[in-house]
């Protein structure tokens, strides 16, 4: 019996403690399939910043599930073994932001395929990624090889003639010591002499460049080509004035030598024009894109993103800057910068330029005063472009930005492959260079008749209107054409107040519109709820008896709904003694501030905003600070202003599938990432520790019991 007893209890505790390793061993597979699955089927994580910096916006969203063909995106990113531990942080943390970013890109989309790799590591992904890149860009160097050629028959000419001419001029400098004391003459020997070296060096480059690498430096060799052309052309022609010149009064020299000193313009001359018409096949010819993306392969720290729209021959690069924004920090230490990532504006921008079906552009016109988009330079002073933070917000959407000055010409800039065009009548106020002097700028008769007619030929155009009263000069030049063309009055000597009740008796007006409810349209509909401010705005209304075949449909307004809003009259008592008040010649709410026209007849569309400077890069780059618990946050306080002009440049440009909310560079400060040495730890808590502390507790539990 005491046998069987022992037996048993033997049994019991065999069966009891397996029981505990098999449960263990069940859960610890359970904690590592769940982990497993978690990380790699895991749902995009949810954004809860407030400015939704997390977020792929709804432009891309719309961009993605559109696109026409596959897409591959391969980011090469590679992180230094000799960096530094705040470097090697700062690399990783940007590794995570485009693999995540590119991840993101793939979920919404099933015709987007991504890799990360890194160059050296990933050595034969990389050399496969040559191969294709050099099949993708066949044909990209087909005029580079061209000059590379004629280069070859042209160089034993340039030797020929550099060699002679040297040992003519060093042979007259050393029988006559007028010569030979001569200044230019001996420049000149020393110019022929180092033209003809470099000409018969220039062949073995060229060819080391164009075969000596994985992929061939067709722009480096015509770099070489060129400059080469250049010296031999600038020192044939310094030459032949010399010696036509004042090489004619060198002493001592016989007559025939000045003769055919005179006659070197005519030997030279078929050379010249031999290299001039190459030089111009040479400056014309863009760098290759395949050298450059083989050179960021090469680098020590490559981090570059590239897209290629698969079975085509198209591709674009984003190149480091691109992709990462560099800022001074916000600590205020000069020694430190701070890195915004901008991945997903550059990375859709570049996806949009690929699969555009068309090219567009944007034109802003004017007449006269400062260039709207570009910077002007003087010997004073640079003067920066109002609307620069349009002009980027349009080229990031695939608009080709360019400015117009109907004073300088009455038809628009000739833009090479755009089939669209949109324009942008922004205000051009006249001005007086010195008292006394007659106006300057400004849109005069002939100029309005110029936008008149691109509206009546069917042209998309969007007007930016300028506060304009009537104590401040002119009226505003197309408040007829407004009413005539589309039934919307302008009252552009007005301004939009609302009048702010601080007590009883006291109410500060405010020329500051802010508006966060838009009219249903197809171009503010995705916007609602984002704030764009208006200042110094004036009224439009929309006409009761429309011109035949036009439709006006209101995209903001102004109602009474949202507090007590009216259009000012008596500007100089608002401007004088900050004072107004709503009385019998201002113009009472609801009137619209933005307004959008169609013609049914001729498909024309147009857009008028009773404010332009909301376009500026005062309002659109505004930034408000927060703190947070990370520190200092920012972000843009007015949103709604560009994404609504964009919409529009899209509406106007029948890209209805593109209008939404697009994306901005990251801008507010974000919480700590975990460091990759962090993932690891966790990683290991997670599949190891947590279970293994499971099996111990069991361990200590099946001890405890055989006591």
């Amino acid at each position: 019996m005491a046998i069987n007893h022992q037996t048993n209890q033997f049994r019991r505790r065999l069966i009891f403690g397996g029981n505990v390793v098999f449960s263990v061993a069940i859960v610890w597979t359970i904690i590592v399939l769940v982990n497993l699955a978690t990380e790699r089927l895991s749902p995009d994580p949810t954004d809860l910043t407030r400015s939704g910096q997390f977020s792929i916006s709804p432009r891309t969203v719309n961009l993605l599930k559109d696109l026409p063909n596959d897409i591959t995106i391969t980011a090469l990113f590679r992180i230094s073994d000799e960096v530094d531990e705040a470097t090697r942080s700062q690399a990783e943390l940007q590794k995570r932001q485009i693999d995540d970013l590119l991840r993101r890109y793939s979920t919404i989309s099933g015709k987007v395929h991504y890799k990360v790799l890194d160059p050296i590591r990933d050595n034969a992904e990389k050399t496969r990624l040559i191969q294709t890149l050099k099949e993708t860009y066949a044909g990209e160097a087909t005029k580079h090889k061209e000059v590379i050629d004629e280069f070859k028959k042209l160089d034993p000419k340039i030797l020929t003639l550099m060699d002679r001419e040297r040992n003519a001029f060093k042979e007259l400098a050393e029988n006559n010591e007028k010569v030979n004391n001569d200044r230019n003459i001996v420049a000149i020997y020393y110019r022929f002499t180092k033209n003809y070296t470099d000409a018969k060096t220039a062949i073995d480059d060229i060819n080391e460049l164009v075969s000596g690498e994985d992929v061939p430096r067709y722009s480096e060799a015509v770099a070489i080509i060129q400059k080469l052309y250049e010296n031999v052309k600038n020192d044939l022609l310094a030459a032949s004035e010399y010696l036509t010149g004042e090489g004619q009064k060198i002493e001592g020299l016989s007559e025939q030598t000045l003769a055919s000193f005179r006659e070197k313009p005519k030997q030279y001359a078929e050379l010249s024009d031999l290299i001039g018409k190459q030089l111009m096949l040479c400056v014309d010819l863009p760098k290759l894109e395949l050298e450059d993306i083989y050179n960021q392969l090469k680098q020590k720290n490559a981090r570059t993103v590239i897209v290629q729209v698969d079975n085509t021959p198209k591709s674009k690069v984003l190149s480091y800057s691109d992709i990462w924004q560099i800022t001074p920090s916000q600590t205020g230490d000069i020694s430190k910068v701070d890195y915004h990532f901008n991945g997903e504006a550059a990375l859709s921008s570049a996806i949009l330029a690929l699969t555009a079906k068309e090219k567009s552009a944007a034109i802003f016109i004017h007449a006269g005063g400062p260039d709207p988009v570009k910077p002007g330079y003087s010997a004073m002073r640079v003067s920066q472009a109002p609307y620069n933070a349009l002009k980027e917000k349009l080229e990031e959407a695939n608009f080709v930005v360019e400015s117009w000055d109907l004073l300088r010409g009455s038809t628009p800039p000739e833009i090479p492959d755009v089939t669209r065009k949109v324009y942008v009548v922004v205000p051009s106020v006249p001005q007086k260079a010195q008292p006394g002097a007659p106006t300057v700028g400004g849109y005069k008769e002939a100029e309005i008749a110029i936008v008149e007619k691109l509206i009546t030929d069917g042209n998309r155009v969007m007007f930016l209107v300028n506060f304009q009263p009537a104590i401040m000069g002119s009226p505003y030049p197309f408040a007829d054409l407004f009413e005539k063309k589309f039934g919307v009055k302008l009252e552009a000597e007005k301004v939009v107040l609302q009048g702010i009740e601080l007590n009883d008796k006291v109410t500060v007006p405010n020329n500051q519109v802010a508006v966060s409810r838009y009219n249903d349209h197809e171009i503010t509909r995705p916007i609602q709820s984002l704030v764009s401010s208006f200042i110094w705005a004036s009224p439009l209304t929309i006409m009761e008896t429309l011109p035949e075949g036009i439709g006006v449909a209101p995209l903001i307004t102004i109602t009474p709904e949202m507090g007590n809003y009216w259009a000012e009259n008596n500007i100089y008592m608002l401007l004088q003694r900050r004072h107004a008040q709503k009385d019998d010649d201002d113009t009472p709410a609801p009137f619209q501030i933005a307004v959008a026209v169609e013609d049914s007849k001729t498909k024309n569309k147009c857009v008028i905003f009773g404010n332009e400077l909301f376009a500026t890069d005062g309002m659109a780059n505004k930034v408000d600070y927060f703190m947070t618990p990370q520190g200092i946050g920012a972000q843009y306080a007015f949103p709604g202003n560009l994404e609504l002009l964009t919409n529009v440049a899209f509406w106007l440009n029948d890209n209805s599938n593109l209008i939404s909310v697009g994306p901005r560079k990251a801008d507010v400060v974000r919480i700590k990432d975990i460091s990759d040495r962090g993932l690891m730890t966790w990683k290991v808590f997670l599949w190891g520790v947590w279970p293994m502390g499971a099996l111990v507790a069991g361990a200590v539990v099946y001890l405890f019991r055989r006591r």
